[in-house]
């Protein structure tokens, strides 16, 4: 490969046009928006042939990070009238508020205007330290002029937030053309820092590995040790993307050449990565994807290693065209760790999230990261590298079964599930408050046939409930019998005589749930888990965080008596029935048996 492919020198391409007030919820390109970090002036604002003003067309490399120790968000990308122009800088902006109000951007580093005498600085790499100093370290060109990638490595850092900078220090760094874009994570043994790096020599570019050793012993600038992982060994691939695993593998997917991205895997915290090989869906089809980012994160953020991830993936390529073609939609691909599997993340695609029109490809490239705000995740991303958004990620689908506040949609047993006022959004089960079994069971007032239902539970010490599917309106007897199914939710540490069927997330008394690699069902008790479970004719899957805990199909079964547990299921083949909680009756103390539930949606297909 040649170095300009690598680093081409772009224009802007198109005919210049005033950018379109953005309307609440969607971007001028009609992608998602929920958070507004900085619209430039408009394209063909005439102050934009005043080479003496700051460079700001071009926005990209939108790198968010949080800082736990302040609560800020701050907000790092490369900022110029053009990619590779003499005026490429890094700009900064800061929310206090959750992503609600940005600061006026600034410039930090590198060459605000055209006329600015110095070298450019371009591909900055933030991170904030345990104590809460920030550190920045970006590729600087030697002079000043245009160009992209060869540069030398230069850092700073802030103890205030980023209100102010220490002066620029030269760092022995990578050597020739090099770029990073996704912010280092904690992925390396010890909470070390981790990131990838694409480096380019007169023929070709590798993927290597790029580990900071002592960030969070606060050093100098000058003192700071990292170390380039992969270096002698030529993996096929640019610009990864990384995620941690539940069985601590780190798993990256990379853009390519070919029409697809490639994927590879470390098993000894990214000292050592897998040959590349094709990024396949769910089904073993290879994902289509032009020569563009492909974003991946880990929706429980950062270093989570919850195995429930999400990657953007155009799912189009056309094999005639420039492998700089315009990239078009993205599509939201659900990844959920397979731990047999040779490609250990399972890919199913979604609806677009990120609408594009594929006209350009310097447009459309989506160099974006992901933080989460409040509790949800958000994925920071510049609007066809022109204005810079936040979008709630995933996007939600479907409608809520639960509003939050009152039990309106619901019947049953309102005595013992309550919207406590105390936790906003929560329905809540007290099983003390359980009269007898036959009515502790809430259940929707409408009836399901085919759906995906998702929600967030937390399970006390002691608790059991479950969620029946496809209930009748009147249970005469046990609704795990009378019901299609019923999907068990219960603290298996403390009921070590369970069978098999009995455990969380299992087709009660039909299906056996499988357990994750570290033995467990869910989350320990007190922690919040996310299942999702899709019921189609008489399939069901049932996943837990991401993970792919039960799947089958009751036709096989007849329901009289020929299931694992030998009970009669009458209701086996229902078609259609309400979605319900179903409480269990205890005759002990169980006051502090205390089931929770969040986020609970549906989506009928």
């Amino acid at each position: 490969m040649i170095l300009g492919a690598l680093f081409p020198f772009l224009a802007v391409l198109g005919a210049t046009q005033i950018l379109p007030a953005v309307a609440p919820g969607v971007s001028a390109s009609a992608m998602p928006v929920d958070y507004t970090v900085f619209v430039p002036r408009a394209k063909d604002d005439p102050s934009r042939k005043d080479p003496t003003q700051v460079g700001d067309l071009v926005n990209e490399h939108f790198t968010v990070v949080d800082n736990p120790k302040t609560g800020s968000l701050l907000a790092f990308w490369t900022q110029e009238t053009r990619e590779s122009a003499p005026d490429m800088h890094v700009a900064f902006a800061r929310s206090t508020d959750g992503g609600a109000n940005w600061t006026k951007p600034r410039v930090l580093w590198g060459a605000p205007t055209l006329k600015s005498n110095v070298p450019n600085a371009k591909w900055q790499i933030p991170m904030v330290s345990k104590s809460g100093r920030v550190y920045c370290f970006w590729n600087q060109n030697e002079k000043p002029g245009p160009g992209m990638g060869r540069g030398l490595m230069m850092g700073a850092k802030s103890d205030d937030d980023g209100a102010t900078w220490s002066a620029p220090v030269r760092l022995e760094g990578p050597k020739g053309f090099w770029c990073v874009w996704q912010r280092p994570m904690r992925f390396a043994p010890g909470e070390r820092f981790l990131t990838a790096i694409s480096i380019s020599d007169e023929k070709l570019t590798k993927t290597c590995f790029l580990r900071f050793e002592n960030i969070d012993d606060d050093p100098d600038v000058k003192d700071v040790r990292f170390t380039i992982l992969n270096r002698d060994k030529v993996l096929e691939g640019e610009e990864a993307s990384i995620v941690k695993l539940p069985d601590g593998r780190l798993f990256a997917v990379m853009r390519s050449r070919l029409g697809y991205p490639l994927w590879t895997e470390s098993r000894d915290g990214g000292e050592t990565w897998s040959a590349s090989k094709p990024v396949k869906d769910a089904s073993g089809k290879t994902v289509a994807h032009p020569r563009a980012p492909c974003p991946m994160y880990d929706l429980r953020g950062d270093a989570a290693g919850s195995g429930d991830v999400f990657a953007l993936f155009c799912d189009r390529v056309n094999p005639k065209a420039s492998q700089w073609e315009g990239r078009g939609p993205l599509h939201f691909y659900r990844g959920a760790f397979d731990p047999q599997g040779e490609q250990p993340v399972r890919f199913t695609k979604g609806d677009v999230l990120l609408t594009r029109d594929g006209s350009s490809h310097y447009g459309n490239s989506c160099y974006s990261s992901f933080t989460r705000v409040g509790g949800q995740g958000v994925l920071w991303y510049p609007d066809e590298k022109f204005a810079l958004y936040g979008a709630r990620v995933p996007r939600e689908e479907g409608a809520a079964l639960f509003n939050g506040s009152d039990l309106s949609g619901w019947t049953g047993a309102t005595h013992m599930y309550v919207a406590d006022a105390s936790e906003p959004g929560v329905l809540r089960c007290e099983q003390a408050r359980i009269d007898e079994w036959k009515t502790c069971n809430l259940f929707t007032e409408r009836e399901y046939g085919d759906f995906v239902l998702s929600f967030e539970c937390n399970m006390a010490k002691g608790a059991n409930n479950g969620v029946g599917i496809r209930m009748p309106e009147k249970i005469k007897g046990e609704p795990a019998w009378e019901s299609f199914c019923e999907v068990q939710l219960i603290d298996d540490d403390s009921s070590p005589r369970l069978k098999p069927h009995q455990h969380t997330g299992s087709v009660y008394g039909v299906i056996p749930a499988t357990p994750g690699p570290d033995g467990r069902y869910a989350k320990p008790c007190g922690e919040w888990s996310r299942y999702e479970i899709r019921v189609v004719g008489t399939t069901i899957e049932v996943r837990i965080d991401g993970r792919l805990a039960t799947k089958g199909d009751l036709a096989q079964w007849k329901g009289d008596g020929d299931t694992v547990d030998g009970k009669p299921h009458p209701g086996l083949h229902r078609t259609r029935g309400r979605i319900g909680f179903l409480g269990h009756y205890t005759d002990r103390p169980a006051k502090d048996m205390i089931v929770r539930w969040r986020n609970i949606r549906i989506k009928e297909l």
